[in-house]
């Protein structure tokens, strides 16, 4: 019995038809060889006869001309009489075997042989293929050679011995072991897995029943109805533990069935063994670790690394996307990473076998659509086959922290105010990049310091300790530190420093964001002195037009009431000379008076020019002595021009009308000023300057006016303006002067002893 062949009923029909297929050629055989025997045309009717009767295929061709066929022929080839009359003899044969064909025809050409035989593939009608078993031989046809060949259709049992072939193969290559034995349970047959599984050559198994196989851990009832499952002409599939050569104990997974005859008797048995010992060991082990998993947090999940499709999953893994076991188990990864695609996941699946795990951030898609980031990692497992084990853990949180942080993170690296941290004893950890762009330091110069490198040593100790006592007891501290740069300049800055307290309560860090207020003070402190100014200018403003008033209003009440009294009759010559004389006076302190606020005004507006021409210094210094001679007696005081230059060496080229406004608006200044005592007017060169000094022996100018008293409505003593006469711009149109002239004035005074005014101009000496 051969049970690598077919079922017996397809082999004993085939049997039977190949045995009269060669019973009908042997005797048509017979006759072919008288048939040339016999006379032309009645060797046409013989043959006509003779092949009409049979089922098997008989053409006759001459140069590749079919010139006669049968109707077994037009049957099972399909094609019409007209077909076979106008086609050629090898447009029938299969391209693959026409060579064939050609070279076996060549060998009856030959006379090599007397007839040939192959197996061929013809085309039928439809252009369907079959196999054929063909025969040739060489005759004289009508009086020239010619072929007849005689073909019999063994398609089926070609498909069928392909088909053996391939059960072979499969049964050879399996995986699982497989055994065959006859009716009475000996065994004939055993593929290679069932020696490597069971370590039983074909010899030592062969002729020997199944019962080599027992444990002995199993009861005689459970054979029995194996056995009684088996003669009862169904499968008996199941686990059941059997027995190596070697004794060694296994756990298979056999399917076990009866094989039937034609007329459904058992003639034998198959039986087909699979080793599930390391998976039933894996999955004792997998059962508590299938209780941990489905309590995780992680969605645990098993893929096919061939197709993505999903084997198993956990608890978390079906409730994070929205679907049942069931649904879950129906989708494959395609289904829920949007990102991953069969070509994607080939490369996947290659990466992983190279380096055993990966892992990646992505997206899952959830069954309602929305979507959510995940963690994923993912293995290789190899147990009975191969499979893929994620585990996808979901970040939302995680991703919003960190964008939380990253924003934070951008907030302090681009805020405009400095950001120090530290760690809860004060060392420097991280400084944002103002902090550097204000102080200059760079963050290797800071980190791992202390944040008093930047002290200018302004604040006390105490108020640092009051402030450290007062974060460290969790406390905020707001305030001001002078500080100062790597450079050594000094700069304000607002701090508010914080404690970082962790959950537990305790503080971890510290943090100091510090607010360069720098130009905020110095705007403030311009704006105090600038309000103090404004004050200044509205009480000088006051005391200015106070002032102007009385300087205008004396001389006017004086000319105004003598010029009533010049009325008055009777009266004698030396009154009205008098009166006429004060007149006079006060007509000259008016027009002074006018004539300083015009020139004021016209330097405010800038249109006061600059007229230079040759002049000599020192004629129109004394000239101006001269003028004040009178005044200066009057007040009993000394006035005299001493120089210390030649008048023949200061000739100069400048404006001579306001170099004699300053020297004039000097001396009466001092005049104006000295009680008693004596004014000297001196000049000096020095540094290509000519240098003219004031000096005078008068109230004194107190220190903190040296400055202001070359201001505008300005006077040494603004707390009684009615003490001195004047408009108080003398002074200040002198300063603009010089300063048009390219020099400078000052002023050095001791109160209550004297003051010395200096003013220096350049000096360009004319040569005579």
């Amino acid at each position: 019995m051969n049970f690598m062949d077919t079922n017996s009923k397809s082999r004993d029909e085939l049997l039977n038809e190949i045995n009269k297929l060669k019973q009908e050629n042997s005797l048509l055989q017979t006759k072919l060889n008288d048939l040339d025997k016999i006379p032309y045309p009645d060797n046409y009717n013989f043959l006509k006869k003779i092949t009409e009767i049979t089922s098997t295929i008989f053409i006759i061709y001459q140069d590749d001309k079919i010139v006669y066929f049968n109707n077994a022929a037009i049957e099972l080839l399909g094609y019409s009489e007209d077909d076979f009359f106008q086609a050629k003899f090898s447009g029938f044969i299969h391209p693959d075997f026409q060579k064939i064909e050609k070279a076996n025809r060549q060998l009856l050409i030959n006379g090599e042989k007397e007839s040939v035989n192959c197996e061929l593939k013809i085309i039928k009608k439809n252009n369907s293929e079959g196999w054929f078993d063909f025969t040739c031989q060489r005759f004289i046809w009508k009086n020239k050679p010619a072929f007849i060949g005689m073909a019999n259709d063994i398609t089926k049992r070609k498909n069928i011995k392909e088909e053996l072939i391939k059960f072979k193969l499969c049964i050879e290559r399996s995986f699982g072991a497989i055994f065959i034995t006859d009716a009475e349970g000996n065994i004939i047959f055993i593929n290679p897995a069932f020696e490597q599984m069971y370590g039983f050559s074909s010899v030592e198994a062969i002729g020997k029943t199944p019962r080599i196989l027992k444990s002995g851990t199993l009861t005689e009832d459970v054979y029995n109805y194996f056995w009684k499952t088996l003669l009862s002409k169904e499968a008996a599939t199941g686990e059941i533990i059997n027995k190596t050569k070697d004794g060694k104990l296994i756990t298979v997974e056999g399917f076990n069935t009866s094989i039937l005859d034609s007329k459904g008797d058992i003639y034998g048995y198959i039986g087909i063994h699979r080793d599930i010992t390391e998976r039933k060991t894996v999955e004792e082990s997998l059962k508590l670790f299938r209780t941990l998993i489905d309590h995780s947090n992680d969605a645990f999940e098993v893929l096919d690394p061939i197709t993505g499709r999903f084997l198993d999953v956990n608890a978390t893994g079906c409730k994070a996307l929205g679907y049942s076991r069931e649904e879950f188990l129906k989708l494959s990864v395609f289904d829920i990473d949007p990102v991953v695609t069969p070509q994607s996941f080939a490369e996947i699946v290659k990466k992983l076998r190279e380096s055993g795990s990966l892992t990646w951030e992505g997206i899952h898609n959830r069954k309602d659509g929305t979507s959510f980031p995940v963690e994923v990692n993912i293995r290789i497992v190899n147990l009975e086959k191969e499979y893929m084990v994620t585990v996808a853990r979901d970040i939302s949180l995680r991703k919003q922290n960190e964008e939380s942080v990253l924003k934070l993170s951008r907030a302090v690296e681009q805020s405009p105010t400095s950001v120090i941290i530290t760690d809860r004893k004060g060392i420097i950890e991280y400084i944002n990049p103002k902090l550097t762009e204000i102080t200059g330091y760079k963050n290797e110069e800071v980190l791992g310091k202390n944040p008093r490198i930047f002290s200018s040593g302004e604040k006390s100790k105490s108020e640092y300790k009051i402030l450290w006592e007062n974060i460290i007891s969790g406390k905020e501290w707001k305030g001001e530190f002078h500080n100062k740069k790597k450079n050594g300049e000094l700069y304000w800055e607002f701090a508010h420093i914080s404690p970082i307290i962790n959950l537990k309560g305790d503080i971890t860090h510290i943090v100091a964001i510090k607010e360069d207020i720098t130009e905020r003070k110095k705007m403030i402190d311009e704006l105090i002195l600038a309000k103090e100014k404004a004050e200044e200018s509205d009480r000088l403003k006051s005391a200015f037009l106070a002032n102007m008033s009385h300087e205008i209003r004396t001389p006017m009440n004086g000319i105004l009431g003598f010029t009533s009294l010049l009325l008055e009759p009777d009266l004698s010559n030396e009154t009205k000379d008098a009166y006429i004389q004060i007149i006079h006076q006060s007509g000259e302190r008016m027009l002074n008076t006018v004539t300083d606020i015009v020139e004021i005004s016209k330097i405010e507006a800038g249109i006061v020019e600059v007229k230079n021409s040759t002049f000599n210094l020192s004629e129109s210094s004394n000239n101006i002595t001269t003028f004040f001679q009178p005044q200066a007696q009057k007040k009993g005081l000394i006035l005299r021009f001493e120089s210390e230059v030649q008048v023949t060496n200061t000739s100069i080229h400048s404006d001579k009308n306001k170099f004699e406004s300053i020297l004039t608006n000097l001396v009466r200044n001092a005049i104006k000023y000295t009680d008693k005592g004596k004014i000297t007017v001196s000049n000096s060169i020095k540094n290509g300057l000519i240098e003219f000094c004031v000096k005078d022996t008068g109230i004194g100018v107190p220190k903190h006016r040296k400055e202001a008293i070359f201001n505008r409505f300005e006077q040494a003593d603004t707390e009684d303006t009615r003490v001195f006469e004047g408009s108080g711009l003398g002074l200040a149109i002198a300063k603009s002067y010089v300063e048009m002239l390219g020099g400078r004035i000052w002023v050095e005074s001791v109160e209550g002893e004297g003051s010395q005014f200096y003013f220096s101009i350049p000096f360009f000496p004319i040569e005579k």
